[in-house]
């Protein structure tokens, strides 16, 4: 059963899920404080909200999925959800971070959807200084609340909001975020039709299967060929590309969950962890082990779409 907390406005007021986000009043920004109280996993169920969202993670990992792609946002990253997009989230690992939730004619120069961008250190202090400034503090006395139960807890700041100061933060946040679109790590394109939904959500849910592409097509009830033709018109990704990415993306989320190497390897369908190594290293710019280390999301995508370098699939 999902409980909210009992803070006013708490937006990230979870157990396992939420219905919807209870509505901020229209002013110029609210930025929040939330974590996880210690929970290793849990879920936001689809909903929406009116204003724009960024946010930037101190712990954890966050999985994002939009109707047309999914991806994954974990400290060094600044995510972005534009106003009215319909959403869920998973989290993984212990996790924690500030969100800013913004009017939406603040909005009008960001992507129409969500994108996640590499966290530069001006905006990290940027989001600080906004949320000590919704709490009436200072930025250096911001630290993270302790996990004292199992509710993804919101701090919500007090109502007074706005003036020159702000709305200089904010212009200077929103231009790091632009900034770093060019670069945006690419997610997982999710499929259009009902049928290729079907088959992607299957792979998601069984990511070591080892099905080959003339499997797929038979439960898509097509040929090969035509499976080939439009899962890349869809998704942009040929079928192999695809199926590579979204086994990567549920490693780094098995990784941020506490899972070892070898596991995550074995869990996604790599039975070789040297070739599971090498994939993740090719795909994301650093090996497993050092992903593991600095408790942070890989900082880029090698390369995007079919010119993604490739590694072969793994073997059972």
């Amino acid at each position: 059963m999902v409980k909210a907390a009992t803070a006013p406005r708490a937006r990230h007021a979870v157990r396992a899920s939420i219905p919807r986000p209870q509505t901020f009043p229209m002013t110029s920004f609210h930025c929040i404080q939330a974590h996880s109280g210690g929970r290793q996993a849990g879920e936001l169920s689809l909903h929406t909200h009116e204003e724009g969202l960024l946010f930037m993670l101190t712990g954890g990992l966050i999985h994002v999925e939009t109707e047309r792609q999914a991806w994954c946002a974990s400290p060094g990253h600044l995510g972005w959800i534009a106003p009215g997009v319909p959403h869920r989230a998973q989290w993984h690992g212990v996790a924690g971070g500030i969100f800013l939730y913004l009017h939406p004619r603040h909005c009008a120069p960001l992507p129409a959807a969500a994108a996640t961008v590499r966290l530069t250190p001006l905006a990290e202090a940027l989001m600080r200084r906004l949320l000590a400034l919704r709490r009436g503090c200072a930025a250096s006395d911001w630290a993270p609340d302790s996990a004292s139960d199992a509710t993804l807890e919101a701090v919500p700041g007090p109502d007074a909001a706005g003036g020159a100061r702000i709305a200089a933060l904010i212009e200077l946040l929103l231009g790091e975020l632009q900034d770093g679109l060019p670069a945006a790590l690419p997610g997982l394109p999710l499929p259009r039709s009902a049928a290729l939904q079907a088959l992607a959500q299957a792979f998601l849910a069984a990511p070591d299967s080892a099905d080959d592409l003339p499997q797929w097509a038979r439960r898509a009830r097509m040929s090969a060929s035509t499976l080939q033709r439009r899962f890349k018109a869809e998704t942009g990704l040929s079928p192999s590309h695809w199926r590579q990415r979204a086994r990567l993306m549920r490693a780094q989320e098995l990784l941020a969950g506490g899972a070892s190497v070898t596991a995550a390897a074995m869990h996604v369908g790599y039975g070789n962890v040297s070739a599971f190594i090498e994939a993740f290293a090719r795909h994301f710019g650093t090996t497993p082990g050092q992903y593991l280390q600095a408790g942070a999301t890989p900082a880029r995508h090698a390369e995007t779409g079919e010119n993604e370098r490739r590694v072969p699939d793994p073997q059972p």
